[in-house]
């Protein structure tokens, strides 16, 4: 076959000289093929070729445009360009964006940021161990400052040092003014004590003379606070954080307060979205409702059902000494309740009255049975022990306790049924605000006695006009439901408030990521399984897929690991979350946008599998 093989790689060549000799292309057209197969794939390719451009020759003068300008383009340009024209978009500007991440995502990939489960926990728990220890480890380094300044004081001057240091210190600096030694010493001072926790008048009085410049003040419960103690402040500090809640404010319409001060000069404001007080589960959700507390929170997985105890005792109130003596008595009679915790200590017990008359009452015939030893006595004391305290409403500010006795006090005043108009305190907004604050101090256990007739629950709680006594009537009628076991009715009146109180839900607000990895799971769950922004367990998620029947599993998607996106995520917060669903038969699965770039219908097909198959 050798002459026969010459003549056709004779012929092939004859034909591409007269092929380039045309000058269809600007380019020549070259071969390199060394068997007979190849020359045959090569002529096949060169015809395809020349069918492509006997079609497109009917566009020819808009291709020279075109041409002229692609062989002005750069190199990058180009392969912009040519990406674009294999895909053919009808968005052009779109699938620009998209091409430009995707190349961004592609030339930046580092693998470290693909975090699993394992390497979540680690990092969970060697936090936590780090955390455990790092208290000892800086009471070292504090005790080494501490020791040298003290040294530094002691050889210095002498004197100081014993009178504020010595043994006899107590006897030596009964007369010294403390301004004196922070004018004079501030810097032994700061050493010793790194942290010094004052009110704004001592800070003026005593620290202001030693012209110390601290890094941070922090000014806790900002809302009571007048501006004019705490100007002297911002000389005092290179940075001034204000904590504050206006909803807790006692004086709501003096607007004298540091914390509108600094709102009003346009302070960075930040809002705190979560509650980190471990509370029932349904009086979380009567505060949201009725106050608009935080949504954001770890599950305390305890019913309400159980920690609930209300009594209509019908006292008489009598509003010239303010006092309720019925419901006085019944306070005292449920600490007799109060039982000890497994640690064989009493828990922390507060009762809270609505009036300060109240207060003083049930404070007396505290006092009374614990100095003439009468029966209980012993009980009572060891209450006090452990942080028994009797308050009016708003002296709970920055109170928490284990266990909540509310006695709200008004009722009626004669034998008519009157009830006393003393009730509309509450519809202020002082009144609101420390309502407010009242309800949100338990964590375990929660008593309420009052004294409104059951015929004016009904009414007070249609209006919304009135919103103390609104929520006060929802309050004692929610309570009750709870103590009779009664959780739908209980819902049932939750419901009822949303919606005179046109209360509305907080969601989680949908991100490009969620709704990518929700559309990419509609094929493999119904529509009513994927509920976004959902309650799970109590506790509301960004996405949450639920089983068909009990048998089937229920999902909770944490995107990108976290329920709740922040600059600085906790992975303890989120573990503690995952650990909740997993006790209550949900499973916690995280998604992270880092894999779903590269292949997002492959990692659909993964999750719907790991889903499908949790436990």
């Amino acid at each position: 076959f050798k002459e026969q093989i010459r003549e056709l790689e004779d012929s092939l060549d004859a034909f591409l000289e007269e092929f380039n000799g045309a000058g269809l292309y600007q380019e020549t057209v070259r071969h390199e093929m060394l068997t007979i197969p190849k020359r045959q794939e090569f002529l096949e390719e060169q015809i395809a070729r020349l069918e492509d451009t006997q079609f497109y020759l009917r566009d020819f003068d808009d291709f020279y445009v075109w041409q002229k300008h692609w062989l002005s383009l750069p190199p990058m340009a180009q392969k912009v360009v040519r990406a674009l024209c294999k895909i053919k978009p009808q968005n052009w500007q779109a699938a620009f964006e998209s091409w430009y991440l995707h190349h961004f995502l592609q030339h930046e990939f580092n693998p470290s940021m693909l975090w699993d489960e394992v390497t979540l926990e680690n990092l969970s728990n060697y936090g936590r161990e780090l955390r455990q220890v790092l208290p000892a480890q800086i009471s070292s380094y504090w005790q080494e400052r501490k020791a040298k300044a003290l040294k530094g004081l002691k050889s210095s001057f002498a004197k100081d040092y014993k009178n504020w240091f010595g043994k006899d210190n107590r006897n030596l600096s009964a007369n010294l003014k403390a301004e004196d030694l922070f004018q004079h010493h501030i810097n032994p001072l700061t050493e010793t004590l790194p942290v010094l926790l004052t009110t704004p008048q001592v800070a003026l009085d005593v620290v202001q003379l030693s012209n110390m410049v601290f890094d941070v003040v922090l000014v806790d419960e900002g809302h009571n606070i007048p501006k004019q103690e705490c100007y002297h402040l911002f000389n005092m500090a290179r940075h001034i954080v204000v904590f504050g809640d206006e909803k807790q404010d006692m004086t709501p319409f003096a607007e004298d307060d540091i914390l509108e001060f600094c709102k009003g000069i346009g302070a960075k404001t930040l809002h705190l979205d979560y509650q980190h007080q471990d509370t029932p589960e349904g009086w979380v959700r009567f505060n949201k409702i009725a106050f608009g507390t935080p949504f954001k929170r770890i599950p305390s997985g305890r019913s309400a059902l159980d920690s609930t105890v209300v009594a209509n005792v019908g006292g008489r109130y009598d509003e010239a000494t303010g006092v309720n003596e019925a419901e006085a008595r019944q306070i005292i009679d449920w600490l007799n309740l109060i039982e000890p915790t497994p640690s064989h200590t009493y828990p922390v017990v507060g009762i809270a009255c609505a009036t300060v008359q109240q207060r003083d009452l049930i404070a007396s015939q505290l006092l009374r049975i614990r100095q003439r030893k009468m029966a209980g006595w012993e009980k009572i004391q060891q209450l006090y022990l452990n942080g028994l305290g009797v308050y009016q409403f708003a002296e709970l500010q920055g109170q928490h306790v284990d266990v909540m006795l509310l006695s709200l006090t008004h009722g009626m005043t004669d034998a008519q049924g009157s009830l006393t108009k003393h009730l509309h305190f509450w519809n202020n907004q002082l009144g609101f605000n420390q309502l407010h604050v009242v309800l949100t101090r338990a964590t375990q256990k929660f008593y309420i006695a009052h004294s409104i007739p059951e015929g004016l629950h009904s009414v007070l709680a249609a209006d919304k006009n009135f919103i103390g006594t609104c929520v006060l009537s929802h309050l004692v009628t929610f309570a009750d439901y709870l103590q009779r076991g009664e959780r739908e009715a209980a819902e049932e009146q939750l419901n009822k408030m949303k919606t005179l109180l046109d209360y509305q839900e907080t969601w989680f607000e949908p991100t490009a990521f969620s709704e990518e990895v929700e559309a990419a799971l509609k094929p493999y769950f119904e529509p009513s399984q994927m509920k976004h922004s959902a309650a799970a367990a109590g506790m509301r998620v960004p996405l949450f897929i639920e089983g068909k029947t009990p048998d089937e599993n229920s999902c909770v998607l944490a995107f990108d690991g976290v329920l709740a996106s922040s600059d600085l995520p906790s992975y303890e917060w989120e573990e503690k979350l995952g650990n909740y669903f997993r006790k209550q038969g949900i499973a916690y699965v995280p998604v992270y946008a880092a894999d779903w770039w590269r292949g997002p219908k492959q990692e659909a097909r993964k999750l719907a599998s790991k889903l499908l198959l949790a436990k």
